[in-house]
């Protein structure tokens, strides 16, 4: 029986991958809120086991209320959708997720996200990572190194 890992970056402008017995299967951009639900909603018809590790971010120094809550409004979304459903997740932070990945330390912001897409691409050239699922796919790559949907 297949195993299936959803990644999640819950960020306004983040995306999605899954992983299947521990490679990479899909990358998707999200866009709208019952978009997304649907494509969950199929990974578990398509899979009878099915995990999820979501990112979990706080807040950034100098970001605004309003984008906090937004950001604290998505991942409060993606949590119901996945306890709606009956995923079980967990949840990891960037600090976990991206520590090894060569060439980050110094980088902040744009050149950062640029670093992280390119080493996305890398790893998983055939499903053409964007600056909206390179985190997701990076992330379902850490957790399928510590055990997730192996």
């Amino acid at each position: 029986m297949s195993k299936a890992l959803i990644a999640i970056d819950p960020g306004k402008g983040g995306g999605m991958a899954l992983f299947v017995d521990g490679r990479a299967a899909e990358a998707y951009a999200f866009k709208e809120a019952d978009e997304a639900a649907e494509w969950v909603k199929s990974v578990c018809m398509r899979y009878e086991l099915v995990e999820a590790v979501i990112e979990q971010v706080g807040a950034m120094p100098g970001q605004g209320v309003t984008s906090m809550f937004s950001f604290g409004e998505n991942f409060g979304w993606w949590q119901g959708l996945l306890m709606g459903v009956g995923i079980p997740f967990t949840r990891v932070r960037p600090q976990e997720w991206q520590k090894g990945l060569p060439g980050l330390t110094k980088l902040k912001g744009a050149d950062r996200k640029r670093r992280l897409k390119s080493l996305a691409a890398e790893q998983f050239p055939a499903l053409k990572p964007t600056l909206k699922t390179c985190d997701a796919l990076l992330i379902g790559s850490w957790a399928t190194k510590q055990g997730g949907a192996a």
